[in-house]
């Protein structure tokens, strides 16, 4: 009897020659006596005895494995099958044919002559589940924006664009294409245009068109990168998106002008982070608001100004700090970041265990005023001046809201109001909603502030 005495046969890494490689052995019945009979350190796998030979699956030659024959009695080895791009998986023989896997295709090797045969397989079917059928969208919804007088809803479900009046009116499909995935629709600032993702071109490129419908406008043309949600600048003027690169971009509508804010080479997570989209827009449109994954996989906020095209860090990377966003007052910039050090200790674990890590963070943008929440100083109400930051020592303006720790997340900012999504403790569920923006607890995906951030939605 031959047979595979360690390893699994079709492990999830190529060129493996670890201590789990698998090996084919002998075992004589008569003399109760095992043999090794592959020496070669990597893929040995899928014994079958044909004949006075043993046929099976190694990758001894270029890392790319193929059926090699055994022969019992010169204890000679030859190469059968001499394929050089994908690997030979899963054979099955019965007797005087080998039947596997190659390329996704079937393929039958006879032993005598040594030749391999492509299967080509038809498999006879109405293909109902391919003919055109009426779906409700309403189950394939995937991504939703709204106008921000609060009257238009935008969602983007199965591919399509669609607008749905928030008070009265139906849904009309902006897009129907069959063919194509519309992604992550947002309305303008004025209500007039959407804006959109499609990859309708091959590589998925921005898009506007008018809400009512008609002519797609192509806002660019060279993007080759899996690109995340983006979001209109409060003028209208420009449009912020990250992509898988981890960079972030910024274009004019007009222009069509495509500018490079920042890029990073971290990593938040080697298991399933890899979106970079938290990021927020100035009051003035002028300056951007985002943090950025360090080296010690803290994430640190940064302020870019348009104007000056240079970056400025307003936290370091000692805690992890996370969605930036800017008072619509233009007063403060808010963030969460990770201050809550009341450590209790795991009695069985015998490891430290914190459950309450999350701070809510104000900066003061403006020097020379009282700080907030200090009742023992009286604001003064001075004429609005327009949106400003004052850098100048803007460290020393940074402090946490005057509220308890806890395990918050999705924090967003209004006209003087913050809110942010928080849960009693984070379990495994929480780390996969946060880390892929799918779900909140009860259902809710996302909201959103709108009518000059007085509301949520």
């Amino acid at each position: 009897m031959v047979y595979v005495r360690k390893g699994n046969e079709e492990y999830n890494w190529k060129g493996y020659k670890g201590g789990e490689h698998t090996d084919i052995w002998l075992y004589d019945f008569s003399t109760k006596s095992f043999t090794p009979i592959t020496d070669y350190v990597g893929k040995n796998a899928y014994p079958m005895w044909i004949g006075n030979a043993m046929y099976y699956v190694s990758d001894q030659k270029d890392r790319v494995a193929n059926i090699y024959k055994y022969d019992f009695v010169s204890k000679q080895i030859s190469q059968i099958t001499t394929y050089t791009d994908v690997d030979v998986i899963r054979p099955e023989t019965d007797g005087t044919q080998i039947v596997y896997l190659h390329d996704g295709y079937l393929n039958v090797l006879d032993v005598e002559s040594g030749q391999s045969k492509k299967l080509t397989i038809t498999i006879p079917s109405d293909r109902w589940s391919l003919r055109s059928r009426t779906i409700n969208p309403k189950e394939y919804i995937h991504f939703a924006s709204i106008s921000n007088d609060g009257k238009t809803l935008v969602i983007e479900a199965r591919g399509d664009v669609f607008t749905v009046g928030t008070e009265k009116g139906k849904a009309v499909n902006l897009s129907i294409t069959s063919g194509t995935r519309e992604m992550y629709p947002q309305p303008s600032p004025d209500g007039k245009w959407v804006a959109f993702f499609s990859d309708r071109s091959g590589e998925y490129q921005l898009y506007k068109q008018k809400i009512d419908g008609g002519e797609w406008i192509p806002l660019t043309t060279m993007l080759d990168r899996t690109n995340y949600k983006f979001l209109w600048s409060p003028d209208g003027k420009k449009i912020l998106f990250g992509n898988k690169d981890f960079a972030i971009y910024y274009i004019d509508v007009d222009s069509k002008k495509l500018t490079k804010v920042d890029a990073s080479n971290q990593m938040k997570n080697d298991e399933f982070y890899w979106e970079i989209a938290d990021y927020n827009w100035s009051p003035d449109s002028k300056w951007i608001c985002y943090s950025f994954v360090q080296a010690n996989r803290n994430s640190q906020i940064f302020l870019y100004s348009l104007e000056q095209g240079k970056k400025f860090a307003i936290s370091d990377d000692f805690y992890d700090n996370l969605n930036p966003c800017f008072d619509a007052s233009g007063k403060y910039l808010y963030y969460l970041s990770s201050q809550g050090y009341n450590v209790q200790m795991d009695f069985y674990e015998d490891n430290h265990v914190l459950s309450a890590p999350q701070k809510v963070m104000i900066v003061q943008l403006h020097n020379n005023e009282p700080p907030p929440f200090d009742d023992t100083v009286a604001e003064k109400k001075t004429e609005s001046e327009g949106f400003r930051i004052d850098l100048a020592d803007i460290h020393s303006r940074i402090t946490p809201l005057p509220v308890p720790a806890g395990n918050f997340f999705f924090l967003k900012s209004g006209n003087g109001k913050v809110a942010w999504c928080s849960v009693d403790k984070f379990t495994e569920d929480e780390y996969e909603e946060i880390s892929n923006r799918r779900e909140l607890p009860n259902g809710i995906s996302t909201f959103l502030m709108l009518n000059q951030r007085k509301k949520s939605f």
